[in-house]
C-alpha cells in the first residue's frame, strides 16, 4: 500500500513518498464518504477524483497542513518530486480501467516550486525556486537570489515543498 503522511506532529518518519503515489491517493476510490440526500437522508457513497485533461501549466498543491482533535499541525513528510519527464495519463474514461493505447500521455517538467519553512500555517517563511531561461534553478528568498548548486537532478526530495509548477513539454 502507498505510504501515507504521518498522522500528526511526532508521527513516524517514513521513506519519501513519490508524487505519483500522491496522485494515486487522490485518484483512488474513497469509500468512507457519506452524503445526505434531501429526499431520503444519509446514503453510503464513495468519492473519486482524477485529472481528465491536462493544462499547459499544471499546479500541484501538496497538503502540508492538517487537523487532529481541533489542533492544526504541519506535515513535513518528504515527497520525491520528478523534475524532468513526469508523465501523466489523460483518462477521460473510468480511471479504474487498465491503461489503453488510446490514453493520452502528457509529459511535464518542473519549472518552479514554493517551500514553506516553519512549524505551522500561521508562522514560517515562504521561498520560491524557479528555472531561468538558462536552465538553472534559482532560490528567491526575500531580497536574496541564489543559484541552486548542484542542479536538483531528475528527482527532488523535499519536506518543505508546498506548491509545484509544471510546464507541459508541448507548450
Amino acid at each position: 500500500p502507498p505510504r501515507r503522511y504521518s498522522d500528526g506532529p511526532g508521527g513516524s518518519v517514513t521513506a519519501p513518498t513519490h508524487l505519483d503515489e500522491c496522485f494515486q491517493l487522490l485518484e483512488d476510490e474513497d469509500p468512507s464518504v457519506s452524503w445526505v440526500c434531501d429526499r431520503c437522508g444519509v446514503r453510503d457513497a464513495s468519492k473519486r477524483m482524477w485529472v481528465v485533461s491536462h493544462p499547459r501549466v499544471l499546479v500541484v498543491h501538496l497538503e502540508r497542513f492538517g487537523y487532529i482533535r481541533g489542533r492544526r499541525f504541519k506535515r513535513d513528510d518528504a515527497v520525491r518530486v520528478p523534475v524532468v519527464g513526469m508523465v501523466r495519463t489523460n483518462r477521460a474514461r473510468d480511471p479504474s480501467a487498465k491503461p489503453s493505447p488510446s490514453d493520452v500521455h502528457q509529459v511535464y517538467d518542473l519549472i518552479s516550486w514554493t517551500d514553506h519553512l516553519g512549524a505551522t500555517d500561521t508562522s514560517g517563511h515562504y521561498t520560491a525556486v524557479a528555472q531561468g531561461a538558462d536552465g538553472a534553478f534559482r532560490r528567491f528568498d526575500d531580497h536574496r537570489v541564489a543559484r541552486l548548486l548542484p542542479h536538483p537532478g531528475p528527482t527532488l526530495s523535499s519536506s518543505s515543498a508546498y506548491l509545484l509548477f509544471y510546464l507541459r513539454r508541448d507548450a
